[in-house]
């Protein structure tokens, strides 16, 4: 009977040892598994936080981004931009000229244009213009000429020059297509013993016989002339041939068109 109580006793200790064991096998599962789903809310958080970063930083580009505006001709706003400088050895039109010293100025004769885009007018200082308009009486205050029959929109006006001396003097307008149109300042004249002269080239309304007022007659484009951007009067050069001063017309890659040259082709 002894022996019995011992074995009794024994197994009491086995069982209880047992079951520390396992209390504490499952005391760190526990931990284990605190320790890891705790990880997973880090690694979470992290990602969560990684991706309304993300998601902020996308609305704030596309916020701030700007679809390119497409022209009728098929090119984006950045495209029309790219505008190289004007390059004096590129002429469309010409060949064997040399020219040099561009001034986007133009000639400086007392005259100006001015335009809204629709209505445009020749101002003419007279004080300046006299010395060159071939009148014995004249004013001496400013005042403004319409000129009539432009074919568009006018993106700006320009005195150009064309030739040895000022009675080439061209008014220039530069349209919003990249086209140019023309008025000679002075028209070439010849008198009955054959003499050549020049007077300025003004057109006048009249009434009951009587002029009322004169403005100036757009002579039409100049052909072949496309994409400009500027004007500029320029010194050209030939060899053996002389100087004389030009028109150009410049586009976005850096060449142009000798204008000067053109009209007095026609």
């Amino acid at each position: 009977m002894g022996k019995e109580k011992k074995g009794s006793a024994d197994d009491k200790k086995i069982i209880a040892s047992e079951s520390s064991i396992i209390k504490i096998t499952i005391l760190v599962s526990a931990l284990m598994i605190t320790a890891a789903f705790g990880g997973y809310l880090v690694g979470a958080s992290k990602i969560a936080e990684h991706v309304i970063i993300k998601r902020q930083t996308e609305e704030k580009m596309r916020d701030n981004y700007r679809e390119p505006q497409q022209s009728s001709s098929g090119t984006t706003t950045e495209q029309q931009e790219v505008i190289k400088p004007l390059d004096l050895t590129k002429s469309l039109n010409t060949t064997n000229i040399t020219y040099s010293n561009a001034n986007e100025k133009g000639e400086d004769l007392g005259l100006s244009i001015k335009t809204d885009g629709t209505n445009t007018k020749l101002v003419i200082d007279y004080k300046k213009f006299c010395k060159y308009s071939f009148s014995t009486a004249c004013s001496t205050g400013t005042e403004e000429r319409e000129i009539r029959g432009i074919n568009g929109k006018v993106k700006s006006g320009f005195i150009g020059g064309n030739g040895q001396d000022y009675t080439g003097t061209v008014l220039y307008y530069l349209l919003e297509d990249g086209t140019v149109e023309y008025t000679r300042l002075y028209a070439k004249k010849q008198d009955n013993y054959g003499n050549y002269y020049y007077v300025v080239n003004n057109s006048y309304d009249e009434q009951d016989g009587r002029i009322v007022g004169d403005y100036y007659k757009n002579q039409g484009k100049i052909s072949g002339v496309q994409n400009v951007i500027k004007l500029y009067t320029v010194n050209a050069s030939v060899e053996r041939g002389g100087g004389y001063v030009t028109t150009i017309a410049a586009t976005k890659d850096g060449s142009f068109y000798d204008l000067g040259h053109i009209l007095n082709s026609n």
